[in-house]
């Protein structure tokens, strides 16, 4: 996946600042050339005609090339300014829709800083279709949080049922192996609703103010309480990077994200795997923790779709399809991001990064 990308970036055409840039350079120094070119040719008339002397012509050459030396840097210079200014603002557009793109949907492009006329209409044009896709987004999340609410009280009847008639004495085999699969396939529906319940809730919980928690405790507290399970399956667990600082993160949410990471972790591994959890925060950069493991990773298929929901596979196989992307909906709704990394230990690798809490911000 990362060798992809950067494939992707050696093959991508130059920035459209860079196309301007190098056309309007070479248009300045073909002038430039053609202007000593045509001078050249007069100087070599004038010359055989006799009207100007060698001195006169290397006097002129040297003041023409002076002039050049002058003007060409200025010409550079003013260049630059330009096409900074040109492409200021189409930049600005792209970037505001590529954090759109990503899922932050309540991000919107500035128009304040826009000169006017057709980029500033482009934008507002943007963001009328970024608002009504936002409305249609927060629609559909409201409606499956509404139908998953419905289902669960059916789905908990159905499930209760399941599990007294598997305590019926005399069922046979075939109907035993019935009730077990309806069992399975509700505990997964139930399981599903869930997510989905939390799904609809997570963009309202992530904008309250005091959206906050320790890093570092977070993760210990979550090691702590996988433990028993790692004891279980005979699962090295460890947690490196000590302390870590205090991020945007609604807590309950931040346990429902490594929650999550953790169970794809244990249903990939088999006894004697390793999972390692490890926090990070380079000098100025967005503090993020790395969760890897030494199980059979993500299948190369599966990596581009990976947090999409309901793809199900690799070490989602035997879950609801939703566990990543409800990791994916929780980082992106505090402003942060979770991407498939390599893993030191040859497995799956999942980096988040997350933002500093600031107060009052």
């Amino acid at each position: 996946m990362k060798r992809n990308r950067k494939r992707s970036r050696e093959s991508a055409p130059p920035s459209l600042d860079v196309l301007i840039f190098r056309r309007m350079l070479y248009l300045i120094l073909f002038f430039s050339g053609l202007r000593l070119l045509l001078w050249a040719a007069y100087e070599i008339f004038e010359y055989r005609n006799q009207r100007i002397v060698p001195h006169e012509i290397i006097n002129e050459f040297v003041i023409l090339v002076g002039v050049d030396a002058l003007l060409i840097p200025l010409a550079i210079w003013l260049l630059l300014k330009i096409t900074h200014s040109v492409t200021q603002p189409l930049r600005s557009i792209a970037e505001s829709s590529q954090e759109i793109t990503e899922g932050r949907l309540d991000h919107r492009i500035r128009t304040d800083d826009l000169p006017g006329g057709e980029l500033t209409s482009v934008a507002e044009n943007l963001n009328e279709a970024f608002d009504r896709y936002e409305q249609a987004s927060a629609r559909n999340a409201a409606f499956a949080g509404n139908a998953a609410h419905q289902l669960r009280n059916p789905l908990g009847s159905i499930h209760a049922n399941a599990q007294q008639a598997m305590r019926e004495e005399g069922m046979p085999e075939s109907g035993l192996q019935a009730v077990e699969a309806i069992l399975v396939e509700s505990e997964r529906l139930q399981l599903i609703c869930v997510r989905l319940l939390a799904m609809s809730r997570i963009r309202q919980i992530a904008r309250k103010d005091d959206t906050k928690t320790d890093l570092g405790t977070l993760l210990a507290s979550m090691v702590e309480a996988y433990q028993p399970l790692a004891q279980d399956q005979g699962v090295r667990l460890e947690l490196s990077g000590g302390a870590g600082p205090v991020i945007h993160l609604d807590p309950a949410l931040g346990k429902e994200l490594v929650a999550n990471l953790f169970d794809n972790a244990f249903r990939a591994l088999s006894e004697g795997g390793r999972i390692r959890i490890s926090v990070h925060q380079e000098g100025g950069r967005l503090p993020y923790f790395l969760m890897e493991d030494d199980g059979p990773g993500i299948p190369e298929n599966l990596a581009e779709h990976l947090f999409d929901r309901f793809v199900r596979g690799g070490q989602e196989q035997g879950g609801a399809g939703l566990g990543l992307s409800l990791c994916r909906e929780i980082a992106i709704a505090h402003q942060g991001s979770i991407e498939l990394v390599p893993s030191e230990f040859g497995g799956a690798g999942f980096k988040v990064v997350l933002q500093p809490y600031v107060d009052g911000a």
